[in-house]
Parts: C-alpha cells; structure tokens; sequence
C-alpha cells in the first residue's frame, strides 16, 4: 500500500528528492538515527508524488521548498501548491546557486531552522533537492557542462524570422522523445544517446555525468550528493524536536535497464521504492493555544489572480537547469 504522508504522524517531514530506497539504507547509519522502514511512495516523479499526496488544504503546515515544482508563484504541471499548505517558503528563488544550479542543502537547513523557529505552532516539510542532480561532490567538480538552451536556439539565431524553425525543431525532439517512451524506452537514456550520437551537447548534468564517467560514475555522483546531503539533515533533526520523518517524493534510475532518470506512472521499483525514517527527538514544545474562534480553513483569495509571468519564467529555467522540460 503506497504511503500518504498527510495521513502520518509527524511534526517534520523531510523530503529527500529522488532518494532511492537502496543507498539511503546503505549510508543513512553513518549519519542519521531512528527506525527505518521501506515504503512505496504514490508517485514516480515528483508533481505525480504532490498531486497525490496534497489532496486537501493543511493550514497547519508550511512549506519549505527548494524544488520549483513546489512554489507560492504559479502551478506547474496542474499543482497549485498554495492552495494547500499555510504558508510556502520559496527557497528556489531566493537562495538558488547559480553557480551550482540547484540550492544548497547547507542552504536549506540554515533556512529551515530560522523559518522553523519563526513558525513554531505549525508542522513543517523541508523538501532538499539531493540526491537529485545536479552532482555537488569533488570528483566531478572539474566536470564542465553549460545548460543547453532549447534545441533549436543552438542551431538557428533567435530571430522572427527562425521563430517558427526553432519551435520545429523543439517540438521534433519531444515527439521523439514521445515515440521511444510509448516503444518502451523509459528514461531519457535512449534520446541522450541519439543527442551524443548527433555530437549535441549533454542534455543535463545527469547527461554529462555519464558521458564522461560512465554508468559507474554516475552512480557514484549520486551516492555522494546523497551523503552530501544526509550530512546537512543530520545538522537540521539537531535543532529538532518532536517526531522527525525523513523520507523521498520518488527514486532514480541510473542506467538500469537502459534508463535514467525518473518519470510519471512507474511502477519500477527503483522508482517507487522509497525510505521512511522515524526519529524521535523527544516531545514538542506545548505551544500557547490559538483563540477559540478559528476562521474556516481555506486558502487565501489571493491564489485566484493571474500567474507571475516573471515567476513562471523562472520556474522554467531552473527547472531546466535540474533536466526537466527538455
């Protein structure tokens, strides 16, 4: 039975995005205490994975977010975020590295703990972005990689005139990418293979990554990001207390069976086979109890005005920039 997050106890709920169930129970002992389970998560990528699990409003949670799907701006992929949770913590937008393209998760646990304290009567879900690429360990911090802009932009000069042949070419590359996924090749393995074949660029850090150090690389750069980041958790359940559970929206592949990456409506081990930590930091801190009338839980009207275009665009971009909408 796929695990419902909302429908479990806790106080704090850490996602550890794309973490597969296998090297979490290979690494977490180094770093982190508790009581391990493996669960299934309800979803193989993440906008499947909040879709299924944010299915009402939780005025008693906010969000601390470093993954764009999950922001206050704009729904992505028919998420509205906002209309679910009390408040969201945009992380992706005010601590993104640009230099890194992904937000740190030393970034992440200084900015949950202040937000924690400043939230202290509510539940809270501090989603890192690792072990999700991009890699973040010294073995492959010499390894050179630009994000690519849309297909056709490389090929053709961004004029009124080739607007028409870029969107052609763009919309060439996601059919093939349909056509092999609907043959059976799940991951994005096969169409990088295509890309490198062609001598176009790596199309993410994933890409790159596996270009250059191979299958056996690759796993290696996951396997540090996620000791990278275990380290960072461990720092956060310090400041904890209450009942702790880390856990992960989905799982990767990293070559197994000719696939990368993740995708939606797996049922892929791999992919839905996830941790599920429980530590016990000792009681919460009674709070001071809230006045007896309650206005009615709901979200704010504010979520019915139109989409920050400035915001999208930026969710676009550094969505791109951890290999989506390729």
């Amino acid at each position: 039975m796929p695990v419902r997050v909302m429908e479990q106890k806790w106080d704090y709920l850490i996602i550890l995005d794309a973490c597969r169930y296998d090297y979490f129970e290979q690494l977490r002992q180094q770093y982190l205490p508790g009581t391990l389970q493996k669960k299934t998560s309800v979803g193989s990528s993440t906008p499947e994975w909040t879709k299924k699990s944010f299915t009402d409003y939780y005025d008693d949670v906010v969000y601390i977010s470093a993954n764009p799907y999950i922001n206050s701006f704009c729904p992505v992929r028919d998420f509205s975020a906002n209309k679910h949770f009390h408040k969201i913590y945009d992380l992706w937008r005010d601590s993104w590295d640009s230099e890194k393209d992904t937000v740190l998760p030393g970034t992440v646990t200084a900015r949950a703990i202040e937000i924690i304290n400043a939230n202290s009567s509510k539940r809270a879900i501090i989603h890192y972005l690792q072990p999700h690429e991009p890699y973040l360990g010294d073995d492959f911090a010499d390894l050179t990689w630009h994000r690519p802009e849309p297909v056709g932009q490389r090929v053709l000069k961004k004029t009124d005139r080739n607007k028409r042949k870029i969107k052609l070419l763009d919309k060439t590359q996601r059919i093939v990418a349909q056509i092999l996924y609907r043959m059976g090749f799940r991951g994005k393995l096969s169409l990088w293979r295509i890309r490198k074949l062609l001598k176009m660029p790596p199309m993410s850090h994933m890409d790159a990554v596996r270009r250059a150090y191979g299958p056996q690389g690759l796993k290696k750069a996951y396997k540090q990001n996620l000791q990278i980041v275990l380290k960072h958790v461990a720092e956060l359940i310090e400041s904890l207390s209450g009942t702790v559970i880390v856990t992960a929206d989905h799982g990767e592949m990293l070559g197994e069976g000719g696939a990368c990456s993740h995708w939606d409506g797996s049922d892929n081990k791999l992919l839905t086979e996830v941790p599920w930590l429980v530590i016990d930091r000792g009681p919460k801190p009674v709070e001071h109890p809230e006045p007896a009338e309650k206005p009615e839980k709901q979200p704010p009207k504010s979520l019915d005005e139109k989409p920050d275009k400035e915001a999208e665009e930026e969710i676009r971009k550094k969505l791109r920039a951890l290999g989506y909408f390729d």
